[in-house]
């Protein structure tokens, strides 16, 4: 029997089994420092401002993602992938049923809307946005080459006092797929799962959780 190269064997497993985005330990992001955060097993990085949990908040806004610090490249639009992330992260937050309206339209901190609805407000920005580089994803993807990295840092502040409520940075990498992955893919993949962390943080610490790995 014919011995079959390593190489060809592991591209042969991924065509079926992949590896999509992975959380790993953000880095450090400018604006961190007034505030200490700590590492969560939904979360990377997370402060949360003490005795708040969430609840007595009837609508949160999501506003428009901050691209600024990320560069259009071949394979990526920062400006659609900021379209992305708003929607999912809309859906993610209305599927836990924590507030009562998910809304990304500003006119609801307008002061002819009902005073009596108390508005939270989540605003997110790019730290980076790197696709990687597929070829070498395939060529050497084992050995953490050419891979996606997606970082991305919230806050959550009441939007008359600017109080800061909550700060998060969540990093994701995207390292092998079949023949290498697409490296659009592998970022929205990343949205999706980071979209998903916020909402179940959320729904842990509305329901009387902590912030923590356990």
């Amino acid at each position: 029997m014919k011995t079959i190269a390593p190489m060809i064997l592991l591209s042969l497993l991924l065509l079926n089994y992949g590896c999509g985005a992975i959380k790993v330990s953000p880095v450090e992001a400018g604006g961190t420092q007034d505030v200490v955060m700590v590492e969560d097993k939904d979360l990377g990085q997370v402060y949360l401002a003490p005795d708040f949990n969430f609840k007595g908040f009837d609508i949160i806004l999501v506003l428009d993602t901050s691209t600024s610090a990320v560069l259009e490249k071949k394979e990526i639009d920062p400006d659609e992938l900021a379209i992305y992330l708003k929607h999912s992260l809309m859906k993610k937050l209305n599927e836990v049923g924590v507030f009562t309206k998910v809304t990304d339209d500003r006119s609801v901190l307008s002061p002819q809307k009902d005073v009596s609805a108390k508005v939270l407000v989540l605003e997110s920005s790019f730290a980076e946005v790197d696709p990687g580089s597929r070829a070498l994803r395939w060529l050497a993807g084992l050995y953490g080459a050419g891979r996606t990295k997606v970082q991305l840092e919230s806050e959550i502040r009441d939007p008359q006092t600017k109080q800061l409520y909550f700060k998060s940075s969540n990093r994701r990498i995207g390292m092998m797929g079949s023949f290498g992955g697409n490296s659009k893919d592998f970022v929205l993949e990343s949205l999706d799962e980071i979209s998903s962390s916020h909402s179940t943080f959320i729904k842990r610490i509305s329901s009387g959780g902590k912030v923590g790995t356990e």
